[in-house]
């Protein structure tokens, strides 16, 4: 998920059939003058999926609280994903629940923060405090963002909603 001064490199194991995959750790210094390939050079490299999200946050993997942040914005971005895909009507209980858990990581200080817990309000059906946050603003070049989850929020739509030119 992430490397902390190590390349962190998934793999599954040929008798592990059906099991979680194993982390391994490489040490980068011992890589000296030789290429590190890309992931997508990689054949037996997978990118994390849900499950594996999951798996890692029960695992207490995050040491920190911006890994826990990050992992828990990427088990936000697999949940939506897999609605935008059709694959699921809705935010499972377990979603909602990495939702709250946004809400409660992320400061109102910062603009960035101040957005990303406004959806996650939003999705959650919480559109009084969504526009509360979205009030405050100086968002500056987000504010299109702002906007935009404003007016669903307006429409009351907790759907899951990608946000105009936001890739």
């Amino acid at each position: 998920f992430w490397s902390d001064d190590y390349e962190l490199i998934e793999s599954i194991e040929p008798e592990e059939l059906m099991g979680r995959r194993h982390l391994e750790m490489i040490n980068p210094g011992s890589w000296e003058n030789r290429h590190l390939p890309k992931e997508d050079e990689i054949p037996y490299a997978e990118n994390p999926d849900e499950a594996d999200y999951f798996f890692a946050l029960k695992s207490g993997i995050a040491d920190s609280n911006d890994k826990l942040c990050e992992l828990r914005m990427k088990l936000w971005w697999a949940g939506n994903d897999a609605i935008r895909k059709g694959e699921v009507d809705a935010l499972s209980k377990e979603h909602l629940e990495n939702l709250v858990s946004i809400i409660a990581l992320f400061d109102e200080d910062t603009p960035p923060h101040r957005l990303l817990r406004a959806e996650a309000f939003r999705e959650q059906g919480l559109f009084k405090e969504a526009l509360a946050l979205l009030d405050i603003g100086g968002f500056d070049h987000r504010q299109a963002h702002a906007t935009f989850i404003a007016s669903l929020c307006f429409a009351k739509d907790r759907r899951v909603a990608e946000i105009p030119g936001d890739h």
